[in-house]
C-alpha cells in the first residue's frame, strides 16, 4: 500500500524497475580487447605482451672490453672472454690524474685536436668522459705524462680504434693486476647487468575514421525519454 501511494506521489516519473544495461561486446576490465575489433579503423589499441617482460641480461658478444692499470701503466683488451692485446700506456701526471672508474666510449674521431690544451693533436681519439678524458695515440715516456688522457702507441691506437664500438667498456683502476685472468674479471665487472623491458606501445586512432558510438542505456521518464551515456 505504501509503495502504491509513493508511486502516485512521484508521478509522472515511472515507478517500474529500470531495465538492466545492455551487455557490452567485451569483458569488463579486459584492457587488451577494446569495444571495437582489434585493428579495426578508429580503434585505440594498447599493445601488451601476453606475459610480463622481465629484464633480460645484456649480451657483450663481440664487444671489446678494456682495463687500464694506473700503477702499472698498462692496458688490457678483451673480446668474448679472450685476451686480444696488452699495451703500455701513459696516463695523467700529477695534478691531472686520470680518473678511476667504469666508462663507456662516448665519441670517436680519427683525427681530433684538444680544445683545452693548445690545440694538441689526439689521433684515434675515443672519449670516455664529458670532461674530455680519452684514449688516443701519443708519446709514451714510460711514466704518467698526459693531462688526464690515456695515451697509446700510434699503431696500437689505430688498431684498437677499428675494433671498438660505443658499447665498449673501459675500467680504469688503481690496483695492480696480477695476470690476464684478474684483468678479465675487472673487465666483466663493467658489463651492464640488465636491459630494461620494453614499455607497451599505444597505437593512435585513425583521425579520418570516426570512433564507434558510446554504449548507452535508456531511462523512461514521463513525459519524455533521456539518454544517459555509460562509460565503456
Amino acid at each position: 500500500m505504501k509503495r502504491a501511494l509513493l508511486c502516485m506521489a512521484m508521478l509522472p516519473i515511472a515507478c517500474s524497475k529500470p531495465a538492466p544495461p545492455p551487455s557490452l561486446p567485451y569483458k569488463t576490465g579486459d584492457v587488451r580487447e577494446p569495444a571495437c575489433a582489434r585493428g579495426a579503423p578508429g580503434c585505440v589499441t594498447l599493445s601488451l605482451p601476453e606475459h610480463p617482460q622481465a629484464p633480460r641480461p645484456v649480451s657483450m658478444k663481440g664487444v671489446v672490453q678494456m682495463v687500464v692499470s694506473l700503477p702499472q701503466q698498462r692496458l688490457y683488451a678483451f673480446r668474448d672472454g679472450a685476451l686480444l692485446a696488452t699495451s703500455p700506456v701513459s696516463t695523467g701526471r700529477r695534478g691531472h690524474a686520470t680518473p678511476a672508474g667504469h666508462f663507456h666510449i662516448l665519441q670517436k674521431q680519427v683525427f681530433h685536436r684538444s680544445n683545452l690544451y693548445s690545440d694538441a693533436p689526439m689521433p684515434y681519439m675515443q672519449r670516455l668522459t664529458e670532461g674530455g678524458v680519452a684514449l688516443h695515440a701519443g708519446a709514451l715516456p714510460g711514466y704518467p705524462a698526459s693531462h688526464g688522457c690515456i695515451r697509446l702507441p700510434a699503431s696500437f691506437a689505430r688498431k684498437l680504434y677499428g675494433l671498438t664500438s660505443f658499447r665498449s667498456t673501459v675500467v680504469v683502476t688503481h690496483d695492480h693486476i696480477a695476470d690476464d685472468q684478474a684483468a678479465l674479471r675487472l673487465a666483466v665487472s663493467a658489463t651492464p647487468k640488465f636491459v630494461p623491458p620494453t614499455p607497451p606501445v599505444i597505437a593512435p586512432p585513425n583521425p579520418t575514421v570516426p570512433l564507434p558510438p558510446t554504449p548507452s542505456i535508456t531511462v523512461a521518464v514521463a513525459p519524455k525519454t533521456i539518454v544517459v551515456p555509460v562509460a565503456g
